[in-house]
């Protein structure tokens, strides 16, 4: 037979698990977001500059370093997931401050 303290644990350990689950659907959700707006920019920006790189950009006297065209796609992509990242963790951070400063540590 439970106590009273034991039902009242078990409630608590649900009620974290269903906590903890929200908290991770929600970064999820979060991320989710974030990697939209950031790619959405990449899109928005990728087509409005696509026009001038068949123009000037094939004219420019380039480097003997500059890297290769294929080399530019992976790189945006990699920019673009890092700043999405970026500003889910920012965005983390702050929450986690305010937690903090409403719980008084």
């Amino acid at each position: 037979m439970r106590t009273d303290l034991q039902f009242s644990r078990v409630i608590t350990a649900r009620g974290a698990s269903i906590f903890l689950k929200r908290e991770s659907e929600m970064r999820w959700i979060a991320l989710v977001f974030w990697m939209g707006l950031c790619f959405a920019v990449a899109g928005i920006s990728g087509r409005w500059t696509a026009i001038e790189v068949t123009g000037w950009y094939r004219t420019l006297a380039r480097p003997g370093i500059a890297p290769p065209n294929w080399v530019f796609g992976p790189v945006w992509t990699l920019l673009y997931a890092l700043m999405a990242l970026s500003a889910l963790a920012l965005v983390n951070r702050n929450q986690h401050r305010k937690r903090l400063a409403l719980q008084g540590a």
